[in-house]
This record gives structure tokens, C-alpha cells and sequence, in this order.
């Protein structure tokens, strides 16, 4: 690794100016619009400064629901960096930050502050505030610390990772695939460019990248109840038509909600599915959604394939998509469409 030997001083105006071209050219190059750097980090890593006996890191690494193997929710560093000096160095570029501010003198209650896309992109720094260590240390009946206020973090800072990898698809997706989920269904749904093959039924298609190692797929189906098992059973089937996929009931679990930009009730679920007859099986997570259609459910579907691998990210970029579908920005008047059996390959 090369080492820099030589300081910069960014005082002359035609440098400034250098610097400012070239990174509108990166950007340009990237396909992002922000003037802003690429933030550090991976997806799902949060830099926590100024914990107090590991409050924060226990918070951020609880288990993710519904993988087959306990995996955290979060990858947890804590360096060794005073509270007061994490804005002034290189972590102020830092993907996700947690920033622990304790000062009796400033805070009269545990507070949390959100600062987005402050000095990079995709970028959420949160502050802690609080007037003592043992606000941090309270917890409510249920056992969530920061006085309760650990839940909302944890789900602050998902929604923050679901986000970047949305807006990563608007630059890297497969608008011939989209168009297709369109055209049967009638709603919008952004599609990952490396999934290119699909299988089709009778208001189903099943869409995946068919990776030999860690295989995404995606899979949308009209049904009049939620009868998973029965869908599946017609449309994924083994090497015989005894094998199929199925779910684990006893793995699943559900969040009823009302989703009010699309004006329709939807249930998110999650948990595991097998294959019938074979030694396979794999994470999944699903959102259905009343309102669509005037008696019929739609049901968006994300499963996991990878064997010998860690699933959390593949999981959460499949609950990422699946819940940007948008049904206001199709086109108005276009009537979904039904297809019989067949494998088609899109690129």
C-alpha cells in the first residue's frame, strides 16, 4: 500500500476548482447526481462512539428474525475515539454513526438526533443525547434500552440500509424485467439487473439470478387467500412432481399494517421455506397487499438460496424491493395480464 508523503493545502482557487471537476466526473461516472463522497463502510455496519458498557453494541446486534442461523442485525465496530473528535476525522464519512453525546449541562431527557447525507452518501448519523450514562442503561418493562428508544434506532437505521440499496437499483436494474412485472400485475417494482431469467404461470412469475452460490429470487403471485403452499406447489417444483416448495409454519411470523401512500392494508412476513422431498431450504420474506385488486391478494415474494453462506444482506435487499412496489405509477387504464406455463430468459 502506497502512503501519501506529500500534504495539500487546499488554499489555491484554481485547485478548488480541480477538485470540484473531478468529483462531478466520479459521480458522473457512478451514475449518482450527489456532490457528495461515497460513504465508508458496508452495508449493515454501524461505527458506534462513546458506548457505555455496551448498551448500543447489544442493541445493534440482535438477532435478525426469520434466518436459518443466528446472524446479528447489525456488524458493530467501536473504535477507540473520543465522542468529541468522531466529526473530525475520517469517520464523519462513515456509512452509519452513532455518536454518543452525554452532557448534563445541554440535556435534560435521552433524545435521538438524525443527520442524513451529511458529508457523504448514502450516509445516517445519529446522535444520542442524553444528560447521563444511566439513561442509556434504562430500560423499559420489555428490556429495550435507551429508555425504549433502542427499537426506533435499530429500525431507523434499517430503513436507512433499505434506502441505499432502492436508490442503488434506480442506477443498476433491469427495465425489460420491471416492464414484464408491469404488464402482468399492473404495478411497479424495481427488479435487480444481474436477475435475468424468469419462469411464468397462470398470474405468477418467479424471477431469479440464478447464482450458484447465493441465489435471490422473487416471486409475485394473485391469489383470492393467502395459500402459499398451494401456489408453490404449481410453480417451483423439484426433480419430481412430488418435490415442491413449502413453508415453515412454525418459523413464520407476521406484521399487520396500513400503508398510506398506497392506500392499501398490507401483511409483511417472514421466516423459512423447504423443499418438499429435497434437502434444500432457505430464508424468506413476503408482503402481501389488499387493495390492488378489487377481490384478489397480490403477494411479493423474496427467497434465499445459499448454502454455506451468510443470508442477512441477501434477505434485506430482497425486503428492500419488495417494499418499494408503487401500483399509482403504472400506466393508467393498463389491465394486468395472465400467461400460461413457460421459461423465459430476460436480459
Amino acid at each position: 500500500m502506497y502512503k501519501l508523503r506529500y500534504s495539500l493545502h487546499l488554499t489555491h482557487p484554481c485547485l478548488l476548482g480541480l477538485l470540484a471537476l473531478m468529483s462531478l466526473f466520479f459521480a458522473a461516472c457512478n451514475g449518482r447526481k450527489s456532490m457528495l463522497p461515497a460513504s465508508g463502510g458496508r452495508p449493515f455496519e454501524v461505527t458506534v462512539v462513546g458506548d457505555v458498557d455496551s448498551v448500543l453494541y447489544k442493541a445493534l446486534s440482535m438477532e435478525v428474525e426469520g434466518l436459518p442461523l443466528p446472524e446479528p442485525m447489525f456488524d458493530v465496530s467501536e473504535p477507540n475515539v473520543k465522542p468529541s473528535e468522531a466529526l473530525r476525522g475520517v469517520l464523519r464519512y462513515a456509512r452509519s454513526l452513532v455518536i454518543v453525546d452525554i452532557n448534563p449541562k445541554k440535556y435534560n431527557r435521552l433524545r435521538l438526533e438524525w443527520r442524513r447525507n451529511r458529508y457523504a452518501e448514502p450516509q445516517l448519523i445519529v446522535l444520542v443525547c442524553a444528560p447521563s450514562a444511566q439513561c442509556l442503561c434504562d430500560t423499559t418493562a420489555q428490556g429495550i434500552a435507551l429508555q425504549g428508544k433502542a427499537t426506533l434506532l435499530a429500525a431507523r437505521l434499517k430503513e436507512h440500509e433499505l434506502k441505499a440499496y432502492t436508490e442503488l437499483l434506480r442506477r443498476k436494474h433491469n427495465p425489460k424485467m420491471e416492464a414484464e412485472v408491469r404488464r402482468m400485475f399492473g404495478f411497479d417494482l424495481p427488479i435487480p439487473a444481474d436477475m435475468t431469467s424468469c419462469k411464468k404461470g397462470k398470474d405468477f412469475i418467479w424471477i431469479s439470478n440464478n447464482s450458484p452460490t447465493a441465489m435471490q429470487n422473487i416471486c409475485i403471485y394473485k391469489h383470492p387467500f393467502a395459500k402459499r403452499d398451494s401456489v408453490m406447489q404449481v410453480n417451483i417444483k423439484g426433480e419430481t412432481d412430488s418435490m415442491y416448495m413449502s413453508t415453515v409454519h412454525d418459523a413464520c411470523s407476521v406484521v399487520y399494517g396500513y400503508d398510506e401512500q398506497e392506500d392499501v392494508y398490507t401483511h409483511l412476513w417472514r421466516g423459512l421455506w423447504e423443499m418438499r422431498g429435497d434437502a434444500m431450504g432457505g430464508p424468506l420474506v413476503a408482503r402481501s397487499i389488499w387493495g390492488y385488486y378489487p377481490r384478489e391478494i397480490v403477494t411479493v415474494e423474496g427467497f434465499v438460496y445459499a448454502p454455506g453462506k451468510k443470508k442477512r444482506n441477501l434477505i434485506m435487499q430482497l425486503e428492500a424491493i419488495l417494499q418499494a412496489t408503487h401500483k399509482q405509477h403504472a400506466k393508467h387504464g393498463q389491465q394486468p395480464v395472465r400467461h400460461l406455463s413457460g421459461k423465459k430468459h430476460i436480459d
